[in-house]
């Protein structure tokens, strides 16, 4: 599993199944990771595209390919992960909000075995 395939394929798969995430989530999110690319998230709407780019967000997202893959396999929990410095953010409370998409990836990828 790679983190390009993740952002790019299951979590607009996720937020589809979820609509109800969006409204829980309601902030944007610039996710920078090491070892891979940048991504976008508008998650204050629904079906907003997933940019690859660098824009100004609401919360910044700092973390390397591999840690995002463990969380998103659901090997890493992200409290951890941000205690051990492998996830870093500039607005925490926001930052915990997320985890209810990474939940919502680790369902995704148990139910349809793609381990």
């Amino acid at each position: 599993m790679e983190t390009r395939q993740i952002i790019e394929e299951i979590v607009p798969k996720v937020l589809a199944e979820n609509k109800d995430l969006i409204e829980k989530i309601n902030a944007t999110y610039m996710f920078k990771i090491e070892g891979a690319s940048n991504w976008f998230l508008d998650l204050t709407k629904p079906d907003q595209p997933i940019e690859e780019v660098v824009k100004e967000a609401q919360c910044d997202v700092d973390t390397d390919s591999a840690s995002f893959v463990e969380m998103a396999m659901g090997n890493l929990n992200t409290q951890m992960a941000f205690l051990a410095g492998k996830f870093r953010t500039n607005e925490p409370q926001l930052a915990v909000r997320l985890n209810a998409l990474i939940e919502g990836i680790v369902e995704h990828i148990a139910k349809n075995n793609l381990a």
